[in-house]
């Protein structure tokens, strides 16, 4: 049998590609294609990007105007495909960025039913460590997203070196973090993906 292609899609709601969203992004989809492989499952993982700063102005002609512009309708569909979500987000004004909002906005009422989500939140200050929590993760849940436990949240400190993109690294303690909730990501799209199987089985069995 030839393995199944999944999808982890991996949407960064910063406004840089040298962010420390997009760091925060790239590390989580890493450590979960790492622990999807680590179970053994027979489908192959492949990690989609995507930068809504590329799609913000699609984004938003399509919910000012209700036309499904090509941005948005793409934007839909790659996100319906998905079978796993990894989805980062600065902390602005104690909220997530305007990018995020209108990304999900655009999604439509339970447009993540059923999928399994990781939640991040890149911001400055420790103070705003419960945004993911309580901010990002009802929104999301709202949608019908399958939210794991643990919701990443990495102030500045929680970096270990100054640098950002691809230079930062993450700290003990976060590296931690996203380990946890990776762990969690995978986990949720096994039990998912054999739950698929499952009721494909079921309808080969005669009545």
């Amino acid at each position: 049998m030839n393995p199944t292609t999944r999808t982890l899609l991996v949407v960064d709601g910063s406004h840089h590609a040298t962010s420390r969203t997009a760091a925060l992004a790239a590390n989580l989809a890493q450590r979960s294609r790492a622990a999807l492989a680590e179970r053994g499952d027979e489908s192959r993982w492949t990690a989609y990007p995507l930068a809504l700063r590329d799609v913000g102005r699609d984004l938003l002609d399509g919910l000012l105007t209700g036309a499904s512009s090509s941005g948005s309708a793409w934007v839909r569909e790659v996100t319906g495909r998905a079978d796993a979500l990894v989805l980062a987000t600065p902390c602005h004004n104690a909220s997530f960025s305007a990018l995020t909002k209108l990304y999900l906005d655009v999604l439509g009422p339970q447009a993540l039913t059923g999928l399994p989500t990781l939640v991040a939140v890149a911001g400055a200050s420790p103070r705003h460590t419960l945004v993911a929590d309580l901010v990002v993760r009802p929104v999301v849940s709202g949608l019908g997203a399958s939210v794991v436990p643990t919701a990443v949240y990495a102030a500045d400190i929680d970096w270990a070196t100054t640098g950002a993109g691809s230079g930062a690294s993450p700290s003990d303690a976060l590296a931690d973090r996203c380990q946890q909730a990776a762990d969690e990501l995978a986990d949720a799209a096994q039990a998912r993906t054999i739950g698929e199987r499952s009721r494909r089985g079921s309808r080969l069995l005669p009545v």
